[in-house]
């Protein structure tokens, strides 16, 4: 009997030992990518500068693609002045696996000019579209901390007359961005 339990022990430890192996080996690679994207902050909140169209805005970007090499993200910001409004909106593609990345935005800017009028009985808001692509320098750590942003690019101004739309006079000119913030 004493025989048997031996070896019953050997097999079940064998098999133990066996299955150990294999969850270590397996499991180890998965733990460290899980740990490696968890550590990686998604989320900036910044203030930026322009040479045309709103001075200042406030924005929010959220990276939604984390990529090898490169990554892209979203950004919703808001300007708020004595007699405008703008609310950008873009997408910016950038390089680069440390703090240090190469920057490709696309940003469109809906502008309403004296917008205290925009819904009343007698709108007297001018409303404007700015369309700008630029090329930059971002600095983003993947730990979180401060952010930075420098561009400048083409911007395509359109101000369509307020009884068509469509009718509009687009002028290009040339535009500057810097913002400074923190990522989370």
């Amino acid at each position: 009997m004493k025989k048997y339990s031996c070896l019953i022990y050997f097999y079940t430890t064998r098999y133990f030992l066996i299955l150990g192996i294999f969850i270590i080996a397996f499991c180890k690679p998965v733990i460290g990518q899980v740990t490696d994207k968890s550590s990686f902050k998604k989320q900036t909140v910044y203030i930026e500068v322009a040479s045309k169209g709103a001075c200042y805005t406030i924005n929010y970007d959220r990276v939604f693609h984390k990529g090898e090499k490169s990554s892209l993200s979203y950004k919703v910001g808001a300007f708020i002045g004595k007699d405008g409004i703008a609310f950008p909106m873009g997408l910016s593609l950038f390089t680069g696996k440390q703090q240090h990345h190469a920057d490709f935005s696309l940003v469109l800017t809906p502008y309403i000019d004296h917008y205290h009028t925009f819904l009343a009985k007698e709108d007297l808001s001018d409303k404007y579209l700015y369309i700008a692509s630029t090329v930059g320098y971002r600095y983003q750590k993947t730990k979180g901390g401060v952010f930075f942003k420098i561009a400048a690019g083409p911007l395509l101004f359109l101000d369509p007359p307020s009884d068509h739309f469509w009718n509009m006079d687009p002028k290009l000119y040339g535009v500057c961005y810097a913002g400074a913030g923190i990522t989370f």
